[in-house]
């Protein structure tokens, strides 16, 4: 499996990477390698990966790719494990930095960045980066990104994330992000958001979002979305809604609505309204409302 640090040694001893890719088979194509016919080998693939610390490069292991070795492998082999320990060793940054463009980093815990456009950021473990305008943020543990106007951020399990004005965070599993005014949000599995003010949430599986003034929460699963005051939640499927104030709700499916005070819900199937003090309810087909002290339901279609 292609992971970081993924590259290709040769028979004659050199070692093939690209720091913007860890799939073989890209390198495969960059360097012209003919993979149709393995026999005599002259060629393989290899992984050179964290013993448990990102920024250690002398804990990282050496892994051959392969289901058998040649018999040049082992007179190879620890060149290649030297060649490939200063690659992992220059990209790790410790310290203060004004910009890094293009390429790919480690930023550890002591590193203190302004901006990073179109770089490569492998792993963050702690330390600030001020600013994100393209480019890849890997892995977040830790640290405080303050600006994200574009890029990706494929995982997120720490840290803080302040403002995000663009750009994708594919997965979301713990940590903090402050703002969103823009962006996307692919998947949500804990974590907090704390103010919505536009862009797009695909899927809420956990965590929680405290204020959604704007935007779209595609699909709500489970975890708690506390205030809704404007924006759309397409489809509740479990979770709880604590306070409606405004914006459209379409389907409801379960979960739990704990108070309405405004907006629309346009079709109700189930789950649990439990005040609703006023707002819209347009097609009731199913689900329960304990208590209705000012609200309107346009259409009672559930069965007599």
């Amino acid at each position: 499996m292609c992971q970081f640090l993924s590259a290709i040694v040769t028979q004659t001893g050199g070692v093939l990477q690209n720091e913007y890719t860890d799939n073989h088979e890209d390198l495969i194509l960059q360097f012209n390698l003919d993979d149709s016919c393995r026999e005599p080998v002259r060629w393989v693939r290899v992984e050179f990966k964290p013993g448990g610390d990102f920024f250690d490069a002398d804990s990282y292991v050496l892994e051959l790719d392969e289901r058998t070795a040649p018999d040049w492998w082992d007179g190879r082999m620890e060149a290649a494990r030297r060649v490939l320990r200063g690659i992992v060793q220059k990209m790790i940054v410790n310290e203060k930095n004004d910009i890094l463009l293009g390429g790919a980093w480690m930023l550890g815990p002591n590193a203190n960045l302004w901006t990073a456009k179109c770089a490569r950021i492998i792993y963050m473990s702690g330390g600030t980066l001020d600013h994100m305008h393209g480019g890849t943020l890997d892995h977040m543990s830790g640290g405080t990104l303050n600006y994200m106007s574009g890029g990706i951020l494929g995982d997120m399990h720490g840290g803080t994330l302040n403002h995000m004005s663009g750009g994708k965070l594919r997965d979301m599993h713990s940590g903090k992000l402050k703002d969103m005014h823009n962006g996307t949000l692919n998947h949500m599995y804990d974590g907090t958001l704390i103010n919505m003010h536009d862009g797009i949430l695909g899927d809420m599986h956990g965590g929680k979002l405290n204020h959604m003034s704007g935007g779209t929460l595609r699909d709500m699963h489970s975890g708690g979305l506390i205030n809704m005051h404007d924006g759309k939640l397409n489809h509740m499927y479990g979770g709880t809604l604590d306070h409606m104030h405004d914006g459209t709700l379409n389907y409801v499916y379960d979960g739990t609505l704990i108070n309405m005070h405004g907006g629309i819900l346009r079709d109700m199937y189930g789950g649990t309204l439990i005040n609703m003090h006023g707002g819209t309810i347009i097609n009731w087909h199913g689900g329960n409302i304990t208590k209705n002290t000012g609200g309107k339901i346009v259409n009672d279609l559930r069965k007599k």
